[in-house]
């Protein structure tokens, strides 16, 4: 999977010179990538290529990743409440179910 810091500032209307949170950026990408890879299940992603990943996994990676950047504390002080067709309903589709 081939996303860029770029792409993760447009997500989050950040300007692209601004350049101090690139490496907190770089890791929240890598961390919503490998939680999308768990998620998803160890082979669901076999056979993609950095340019044949679908763009739904890709938009689910920037939503979990501006997630984590603007929501940077475990505890919520609102109720908090799914949103219903977002990250699981994005990635879903390409879980690696396993049958026991």
């Amino acid at each position: 999977m081939n996303i860029t810091i770029e792409q993760l500032k447009r997500q989050l209307n950040i300007e692209s010179d601004w350049v101090e949170d690139d490496a907190y950026l770089q890791q929240l990408l890598e961390v919503s990538i490998q939680a999308s890879e768990n998620y998803l299940g160890a082979d669901a992603l076999t056979g993609y290529t950095n340019t044949t990943t679908p763009i739904s996994i890709e938009q689910a990676v920037l939503m979990i990743a501006s997630h984590f950047y603007v929501t940077r504390t475990p505890v919520s002080f609102a109720k908090g409440q799914s949103v219903p067709f977002t990250y699981e309903f994005l990635l879903n589709p390409y879980k690696d179910f396993v049958v026991e």
